[in-house]
């Protein structure tokens, strides 16, 4: 899943934005471990609205992938997430609602196929 932030301030309200209500704190613990791996390179101590940013499912994540289509998927929702991330910076920089809703559409589009 892939998640641009609105108001969430650390990376516990990013994972609790991405799971069911009802998470555990040891999920929700796991997921905050599985965005930290999925997201190299991303400044995660200053989040900032519009940040985007790979929320992995834990199960997968902490399992390794299953199968070799998982594995494919994984890679091709990376591609994409570095694509939106250089659109959303984009589309910020020039303070453009058009260039955001086009972000959220991706956004949306993208967690449409890796979700089910």
């Amino acid at each position: 899943m892939i998640v641009q932030t609105t108001n969430e301030t650390d990376l516990e309200s990013v994972a609790r934005q991405a799971l069911p209500t009802s998470a555990s704190e040891q999920t929700v613990s796991q997921t905050v471990s599985a965005i930290l791996a999925a997201n190299p390179g991303l400044n995660l101590d200053s989040i900032t609205p519009g940040m985007v940013i790979i929320v992995p499912n834990t199960s997968t994540t902490l399992a390794g992938p299953a199968t070799a289509a998982e594995a494919i998927l994984s890679r091709v929702e990376s591609a994409l997430t570095t694509a939106i991330r250089e659109f959303a910076t984009i589309a910020a920089q020039a303070n453009t609602p058009a260039l955001t809703a086009v972000t959220q559409q991706w956004i949306a589009q993208v967690n449409a196929l890796t979700t089910g």
